[in-house]
């Protein structure tokens, strides 16, 4: 243990021992950087009510050791993150770090100890040392040696760890895989919102796919008069886009801004085709496309779009001819719903925006992989009215904006309105894997009371799409549906 003291004209900063069990810590790491071999990344913590001292501690995995330089302090309650590459870690992470190996000035630049320092992806041990002391440490993965005073078996790092980065629980130092394995491991860079439940009023239309989506989508697309921001997993309705690209031809002052996936799952070559010209088409108008990379984020999987920060239209069907069909009877079966309140649109806003960011590893602009590769296919207008009426809501209430990847909390937004049901829960699912029924799985345990005893409900922790952005509202009640002309000629519309 040392003790450091530094003194200047203007303030006195005294930099005391630790006291017991109050030693810096490891608080987390990642092995897999993009963009160099110096690619590794370690979090240390201070977990106590005064500054300490790095000065002279080191990271050890066994082969190599780096250092802290000379005057390196840790403020009480403050986390530093050392990184190998100082640029690989702006660009992953998106800031930049405040020690590396490579990259920074030389009173942040980490001094090889000992040569060979470099996590293994598969699996390492991580040592943080004060001399011969070890502080604290961690075994992950297939790491060949445990380091002192670790007990049982390492981290599991299954499941690929590309840009993951590995947190550990907050709590005591047990030296053990518990502490690591609780916390949700995130991709660098990814921007999380927590949920927010606010004040509702206004209308809600729910609405089916295929019987009402695509008037409802061209009604929400008409009602643009300045700004136009558009989410999409799949783009390849040449209609729609065509009636895109003529709105803002009508509209010189109207801003519109798309953000599709980079390769949707299964994307056959006439759909990357398709893709391809909706693309061009809305790039020739005057939109701005940004394609989401596979990398922070596993798909670009939402289905959302706001206008002019006053409307929110979300939906579960992509901008295809099987999810918005123009006979309305034809796709796929889904559901949407076009909110009419400012407040949740703007919180849908930021969501778009930071994603809509030029990043590395995140958007990027279209390139030549995203162009068409031949002609459009013939694709011909007509319209059919809505099969029945979607329900419209203008209930006051409350709603909440779920954007995940969602950050793990005591209550659950989702869990807690399953327990809130009082006499049933219905579940519209793609499928529902046997893991979801089995009484020994990781299942969460939702008990739903009735009449002489409880019926246990089972649902395993939600793996979810990392992009999928979805808005709920609670609230109950109808009321009737204005109409109004359609901006496109293809049905009835209405009104907000």
């Amino acid at each position: 243990m040392r003790a450091t003291l530094t003194a200047t004209l203007l303030f006195l900063l005294v930099v005391v021992p630790a006291a017991g069990g109050q030693e810096p810590r490891i608080a987390g790491f990642a092995a897999n950087l993009p963009g160099s071999e110096l690619d590794d990344a370690v979090w240390i913590h201070n977990p106590s009510a005064a500054a300490l001292p790095l000065d002279g501690l080191e990271l050890s995995d066994n082969s190599g050791r780096i250092a802290f330089p000379g005057g390196a302090v840790l403020p009480a309650g403050a986390t530093a993150i050392v990184a190998g590459n100082a640029t690989a870690w702006l660009e992953a992470a998106g800031n930049w770090p405040d020690y590396a190996i490579q990259g920074l000035s030389a009173d942040r630049t980490m001094r090889t100890a000992k040569q060979g320092f470099a996590l293994g992806q598969d699996g390492d041990s991580l040592s943080l040392l004060d001399g011969a002391e070890v502080l604290d440490s961690v075994a992950y993965g297939d790491a060949r040696s445990l380091p002192t005073g670790w007990t049982g078996p390492t981290v599991d790092v299954a499941g690929g760890n590309f840009m993951r980065w590995f947190p550990r629980a907050a709590g005591p130092d047990t030296n053990a895989a518990a502490e690591w394995e609780g916390p949700r491991r995130r991709i660098l860079g990814q921007d999380t919102f927590a949920p927010v439940i606010v004040p509702f009023s206004g209308e809600v239309v729910a609405f089916l796919a295929p019987d009402h989506a695509r008037a409802i989508v061209e009604l929400a697309f008409g009602l643009a008069s300045s700004h136009l921001r558009l989410n999409v997993y799949e783009l390849r309705d040449l209609p729609v886009a065509w009636g895109l690209a003529d709105r803002l031809g009508s509209r010189p002052d109207l801003r519109l801004d798309v953000l599709v996936d980079a390769a949707p799952v299964g994307e056959t070559s006439a759909e990357h085709n398709e893709r391809g010209h909706a693309i061009r088409a809305l790039e020739e108008a005057g939109a701005t496309i940004h394609v989401m990379q596979h990398v922070r984020y596993g798909f670009d999987h939402a289905k959302y779009a706001v206008v002019d920060e006053r409307f929110a239209l979300v939906q579960s069907e992509n901008l295809v001819p099987s999810g918005i069909p123009q006979d309305h009877a034809s796709g796929n079966r889904g559901w949407g719903v076009y909110i009419a309140n400012a407040t949740l649109a703007r919180m849908l806003a930021e969501v778009f925006d930071a994603d809509f960011a030029l990043r590395p590893h995140g958007a990027r602009l279209p390139s030549t992989d995203d162009s068409p590769t031949f002609e459009p296919p013939l694709t011909p207008f007509y319209a059919k009215p809505m099969r029945g009426q979607p329900l419209v809501d203008s209930t006051p209430g409350t709603a909440t904006l779920l954007a995940s990847p969602l950050e793990p909390t005591a209550d659950d937004p989702v869990v807690t309105v399953l327990r809130g049901a009082r006499e049933s829960i219905r579940v519209a699912q793609l499928n529902f894997p046997p893991v979801w029924r089995d009484a020994t799985s990781t299942a969460i345990s939702l008990t739903k009371r009735r009449r002489g005893g409880t019926t246990p409900i089972r649902r395993r922790p939600s793996t979810r799409s990392p992009t999928a952005r979805h808005v709920c509202k609670t609230a109950t009640g109808r009321s009737s549906m204005q109409k109004a002309s359609s901006w496109t000629n293809v049905g009835s519309s209405w009104e907000a």
